[in-house]
């Protein structure tokens, strides 16, 4: 342990505390247009959820639950009554709403998590400025709060310019550590 602190940890310390002073700049213009193509995305994907649940608001669990399971007559796929992801995944074969409900519920969080959130988070120097931990998360990777900087999906990322005279890289490590152990094994 004491050698991955002095090799590894300790001197990440200055590289992350000059990330979190340097911040992320946010592409206002593209977070205009981006907002504007979710918008649009959230008011089609409303008038098909008016088409498969009729006379209910789909933002309330309480009417979802009961049209999905009294109304509808659909089995839950748990014990509980649920309206959550995993439930409404289960149930996307036997209604095509559930898809539709899933698909609403991602781009109002895009929305909500990325174009209404994020602007409101510049700082003075045009940056947002989030926490880099480097053992806050228990499989050892880095994590980002206060906004979370990580796993945006694609068109979120775009948001995320680098100032002028600067470059901005950006790594996907999708199943590290299963393509590592598949390396290491020798299993193509």
């Amino acid at each position: 342990l004491l050698k991955l602190y002095e090799e590894i940890e300790n001197p990440l310390i200055p590289v992350v505390i000059d990330m979190e002073r340097e911040g992320m700049r946010i592409d206002r213009e593209y977070a205009k247009v981006y907002g504007e193509e979710l918008r649009g995305e959230i008011a089609a994907l409303s008038e098909q959820l008016k088409v498969h649940f009729p006379n209910i608001n789909v933002d309330s669990p309480a009417q979802l639950s009961a049209y999905l399971y009294d109304t509808l007559k659909l089995t839950p796929p748990t014990r509980k009554r649920s309206v959550d992801a995993e439930s409404l995944e289960a149930l996307a074969d036997e209604h095509d709403g559930c898809r539709t409900l899933l698909d609403y519920r991602e781009r109002v969080k895009l929305y909500g998590t990325y174009v209404e959130a994020l602007p409101h988070l510049i700082k003075a120097d045009g940056n947002i400025h989030g926490q880099f931990n480097q053992v806050r998360a228990k499989t050892g990777r880095f994590s980002s709060n206060d906004p979370n900087l990580q796993n945006q999906p694609a068109n979120a990322r775009k948001l995320f310019v680098a100032p002028p005279g600067k470059l901005m890289i950006s790594m996907d490590y999708s199943q590290i550590e299963p393509r590592v152990l598949a390396h290491i094994s020798g299993d193509a």
